[in-house]
């Protein structure tokens, strides 16, 4: 994978996006050190799947994240959410989830439930 700054800038503007201050989040070395690290092995579109699904997905796993846990924590920042240890499974179920909701998507275009051929549609089935 190519790593160029604006790849490392897209991945730290959608981070930054969902932060509760954004005005004061700024690309510093070491966050763009971190991006540029995983983008030798993950494209800037895996790592904004990944980033998308801890802060809008519903299931436990980005709950806890967000701070639905038993000491209130969030556990958003990059230095976790890009750990090299847990990233494979981390961008593995964040890309599922994102290809279940451009299904969803797809299928309730017009009020029309499409189904199978919704699902088949909306999951870029055959798309580099």
């Amino acid at each position: 994978m190519v790593t160029t700054a604006a790849a490392v800038q897209q991945v730290f503007d959608v981070w930054k996006r969902y932060r509760p201050r954004p005005e004061y989040c700024r690309l510093t070395a070491t966050r763009k050190k971190l991006i540029a690290a995983r983008l030798r092995d993950y494209s800037p579109q895996d790592l904004v799947a990944l980033v998308v699904y801890a802060n809008e997905s519903d299931v436990a796993e980005c709950r806890f994240w967000r701070g639905q846990n038993d000491r209130r924590a969030e556990y958003l920042d990059l230095t976790n959410l890009l750990r090299v240890q847990k990233l494979d499974g981390r961008v593995e179920r964040a890309l599922l989830w994102r290809d279940e909701q451009t299904a969803k998507a797809t299928a309730e275009v017009g009020g029309l439930d499409l189904g199978a051929m919704g699902i088949l549609r909306g999951g870029n089935w055959g798309q580099a």
